[in-house]
């Protein structure tokens, strides 16, 4: 460096602290630290190459394409530590965030975004994590198929497969469950280790953990809500199934609040607002069973192609 005067392109000029004018490398290796491994190289085909401790960890092209380097194939990692374990065959990651897919060796097609997103994971894929902790403890010993997007969503799971978990905690008491449907915050959270549940809508089977396979169907906000130990149960509708301790198997409860105050009554059919509670044709439903009910006491025609619906019974006129 030299203090000049004159516009000399060839120098660079140094005044006190300030540097103006121009160095050019040529494409030769700029080293920035005093063992010699790391440094910024601007080659001919205009990429800049970014050195750190003698590997390649950084590139940019002149399409501002950002390209990181891993030992496998096609991987993005960003962020402390993140998919900073991927082998040779760990291909086609995506791992963005402090600890993102930090165990990931050989597993391949996994997408990990948020804090700890699918930490555990180390030789299998085809998991796409979103959020912070999402399939934080996933290590399922086999190809996956998990998708979590949501704060904690499916933090818990450790073998599951075949899981779509969507919303704040959704599914977050998983383990080992299998091919589970939660969309909405707080959607099937208590169900730990059981499999072929649908929860749609915010706190849909909240609490549910039946102890075996549920093939429980809850859509709508708070729908299953207070289904615990519940099996095949079909509830449609806000508040559908209500939010009391409900026990009962094979039951059917679609539109606004119908089955509110299920409990332990099983094989029921309650379809129309409210239907199954007192103000309704069958009165409350709670303990009963085996009870057909449609609509509230506020519905006054009923039209069937067949009339003897209306006259052989006078319960139903």
């Amino acid at each position: 460096f030299y203090n000049r005067t004159d516009s000399d392109s060839r120098y660079l000029n140094v005044a006190g602290d300030t540097m103006t004018g121009s160095l050019d490398l040529n494409g030769t290796e700029l080293v920035l630290d005093v063992d010699g491994d790391t440094s910024i190289t601007a080659d001919t085909d205009d990429q800049i190459d970014i050195k750190i401790a003698g590997s390649d960890k950084l590139k940019i092209d002149a399409s501002s394409h950002l390209v990181t380097t891993t030992a496998g194939t096609s991987n993005l990692v960003l962020g402390v530590n993140a998919g900073n374990s991927i082998a040779s065959g760990g291909n086609y990651n995506v791992c963005i965030g402090d600890e993102a897919g930090t165990a990931l060796t050989t597993g391949g097609q996994n997408t990990a975004i948020g804090f700890e997103a699918l930490k555990t994971e180390d030789a299998h894929g085809l998991n796409t994590a979103v959020g912070y902790q999402a399939l934080k403890a996933l290590d399922a010993g086999t190809e996956g198929y998990n998708t979590a997007v949501g704060n904690k969503a499916g933090t818990a799971m450790t073998t599951g497969t075949t899981n779509t978990l969507v919303g704040s905690n959704a599914g977050d008491a998983l383990t080992n469950g299998g091919n589970n449907v939660a969309i909405g915050a707080f959607a099937l959270s208590a169900e730990d280790g059981h499999s072929f549940n649908v929860a749609v809508g915010s706190n849909a089977l909240l609490v549910q953990n039946t102890g075996g396979d549920g093939y429980n169907v809850a859509v709508g906000h708070n729908a299953g809500k207070g289904c615990t130990t519940g099996t095949n149960n079909t509830f449609i509708g806000a508040l559908a199934g209500g939010d009391s301790t409900q026990t009962g198997d094979n039951n059917v409860a679609v539109g606004y609040a119908a089955g509110f105050n299920l409990t332990s009554g099983a094989n029921n059919i309650l379809i129309g607002k409210q239907s199954g509670r007192s103000g309704s044709p069958s009165g409350q439903i709670d303990t009963e069973s085996n009870t057909v009910c449609l609509g509230d006491d506020n519905i006054t025609d009923l039209f069937c192609a067949d009339s003897s619906i209306s006259t052989s019974d006078s319960r139903d006129k």
